[in-house]
C-alpha cells in the first residue's frame, strides 16, 4: 500500500474514533463543554490530515462519489466544529445545546460515517 494512503488510513481512523466520542458525549450530555469542543477540533485536524494524505496518494480523481461525499462530510464537520466553538465562546461552558444543533450534529455525523464506511469498503475491495 502507498505510504501516504496508509498514513491517511491511520489518521481517518483516529478521526472516526474522536468524532464518535465527541458525538456520543454531546448526545448524552446535551451541553456545550470544553472536552467536546477539543474532541471536535482534534477530529477535524485528523480528518483534514487524512484527506490531504489520501488525495496526494490516490491515483484516481478526487471527484468520485466517495470523494464528493468525503469533502462534503469533512466540510460539514468543520462547520459543526466552528459553530460549536462559537457557541462555547459566546455562551460559555456547560450551557445546553439547542435542539436544532443537536439534530444537525447527528445528521452530519451520519453523513461522515457513511463516507468513512464507503471508503473502508473501497479500500478493502482493492
Amino acid at each position: 500500500m502507498e505510504p501516504r494512503i496508509l498514513a491517511g488510513t491511520v489518521f481517518i481512523t483516529l478521526a472516526m474514533i474522536v468524532f464518535s466520542v465527541a458525538v456520543y458525549k454531546e448526545r448524552k450530555k446535551r451541553l456545550i463543554t470544553n472536552l467536546i469542543a477539543r474532541l471536535l477540533m482534534a477530529g477535524t485536524v485528523f480528518d483534514v490530515t487524512a484527506t490531504t494524505l489520501m488525495s496526494l496518494g490516490a491515483k484516481s480523481s478526487p471527484f468520485t462519489l466517495h470523494g464528493i461525499l468525503g469533502y462534503t462530510g469533512m466540510g460539514a464537520m468543520v462547520l459543526i466544529t466552528i459553530f460549536y466553538w462559537k457557541t462555547l465562546s459566546v455562551n460559555g461552558t456547560n450551557q445546553p445545546v439547542s435542539q436544532r444543533f443537536h439534530t444537525a450534529m447527528g445528521y452530519v455525523y451520519l453523513l461522515w460515517m457513511v463516507t468513512f464506511i464507503t471508503g473502508a469498503m473501497i479500500g478493502i475491495s482493492r
